[in-house]
């Protein structure tokens, strides 16, 4: 499916992926008759092959009829034209569509609505549009869109700043298990870049990110204890946090783990590696 499409809008007779090529001929005699839903439904059913062959000509035909008033056919088309997937790339088209599907208050429409405006996609620049739909968006549940208005909030882009909505937003995305925003809190926790300083809080958010595969947090962890940035100095503590750096970039840190190997004794790195192993077996599942 393409990015950006929220099924769950879709399928609210039929769900999507268990659609026949009979629910489909079911649907597009009603979409002949002007059911905008169906035509909908259709379209995306062709121009993803499910129940039926891909055809994505005609998948663009039915979408087409159907976006005049389905915010769910203007989404799904905008996002097509934005990508340029079975249709020739048009961003300004795509733009239009995606507000007029975020003014239906589709809520997926609302965030690309937003980050076209924020990115000059399709038009040009408008921060104070891709505020407020980040926002609308934001309060209707979207962790992406969370996110991004907290970011907006934290560096003032479009809205006064302002770190407690910052915070607030970062946090309700981090509720969803939002990897960004957790490890945004982390950063902000440990540097107090958002009003409050917590480094304990802050250790624990960057782990939490870490655990979801955002390996700069482990870094920021691995670094924190072997200079001695607001917490003991503890080389051994540096070692497990580069070694899971290494494990989730799948590159070496730097500094290597190697080299921190030599400054610890047989016990402290035994530990160390048994501390690593036990942390992947927890969060990761590796061994």
């Amino acid at each position: 499916m393409l990015v950006g499409i929220t099924e769950a809008q879709v399928l609210r007779k039929i769900e999507l992926r268990k659609l026949t090529a009979v629910d489909v001929k079911a649907l597009e005699e009603k979409a002949r008759h002007g059911e905008r839903r169906s035509m909908t439904i259709v379209g995306i059913a062709l121009a993803e092959g499910r129940g039926v062959p891909a055809n994505q000509s005609l998948a663009v035909t039915w979408l087409q009829k159907a976006s005049k008033t389905d915010d769910i056919a203007q989404e799904y088309l905008a996002t097509m034209l934005r990508s340029g997937v079975g249709v020739p790339q048009d961003q300004t088209q795509a733009r239009g569509l995606y507000a007029k599907a975020a003014g239906q208050g589709n809520r997926r429409a609302q965030f690309n609505y937003a980050s076209m405006c924020f990115n000059g996609e399709g038009g040009a620049q408008d921060v104070d549009s891709a505020a407020k739909y980040f926002e609308i968006a934001a309060r209707q549940g979207d962790a992406e869109a969370q996110h991004m208005i907290g970011r907006m909030y934290q560096y003032g882009r479009g809205v006064v700043q302002d770190y407690a909505q910052a915070t607030r937003w970062y946090e309700e995305a981090a509720k969803q298990n939002f990897a960004p925003s957790i490890f945004a809190l982390g950063i902000a926790y440990l540097d107090g870049t958002l009003g409050v300083r917590d480094e304990q809080l802050g250790e624990r958010y960057l782990d939490h990110a870490a655990s979801l595969g955002v390996w700069a947090a482990a870094v920021r962890i691995a670094n924190l204890y072997l200079t001695g940035e607001s917490v003991p100095q503890n080389e051994a503590v540096a070692y497990k946090w580069f070694a899971i750096a290494n494990e989730l970039s799948g590159v070496q840190s730097n500094p290597s783990t190697a080299s921190l190997e030599g400054k610890l004794e047989a016990p402290q790195l035994a530990s160390a590696k048994q501390e690593v192993s036990e942390w992947k077996a927890m969060h990761l599942n590796l061994k």
